[in-house]
């Protein structure tokens, strides 16, 4: 598999699993392991589309020349807290979704 069906993939995944949570293990910048829960949610979708245009077409440009996808991550569970994150599709090494395993 190349990286660039990875990186399709991965966005893939995300993009359709809906509101549905997802785990997502993948290298930081720095080199450290994360694993994240998190999910595409349709408040952080409303809100990329904003106001201001020149920043919302510079901000997917970056998404998207950079290969990172925005997320939602659900930092404290009991109150159901949340805080968008930013995954680097090309650093993924594992995915949960749909009740599903796929490892990179």
């Amino acid at each position: 598999m190349t990286n660039e069906e990875k990186i399709e993939i991965v966005k893939k995944l995300v993009r359709e699993n809906g509101n549905k949570f997802i785990t997502v293990d993948f290298i930081k910048k720095d080199g450290t392991l994360r694993h994240m829960q998190c999910h595409r949610s349709k408040v952080l979708e409303a809100t990329v589309k904003g106001t201001q245009p020149e920043a919302t077409a510079k901000r997917k440009s970056t998404l998207k020349a950079k290969n990172l996808i925005c997320v939602e991550e659900l930092v404290k569970p009991a109150t159901s807290e949340y805080q968008w994150r930013t995954v680097n599709c090309e650093t993924v090494t594992k995915i949960c979704a749909n009740g599903q395993t796929y490892e990179f």
